[in-house]
């Protein structure tokens, strides 16, 4: 009984490491995808800024 317990303990520890590293692995996969998007994405917005100020100033 004891040892079929200790067994599905261990089992769910490395079910659940493996799910943490797989998490990890997405978790910095988005990231990468994150660092590459932030700035473009802010240089968009900076430009339609611009480019929103430039209309307000000529009408």
């Amino acid at each position: 009984m004891l040892a079929d317990q200790i067994r599905s303990l261990t089992a769910l520890n490395l079910l659940s490491m493996k799910w943490s590293t797989t998490m990890n692995t997405l978790y910095s996969i988005e990231a990468l995808k994150m660092d590459t998007l932030i700035p473009i994405i802010l240089k968009r917005v900076a430009y339609r800024k611009t480019t929103n100020e430039g209309k307000e100033e000529t009408q």
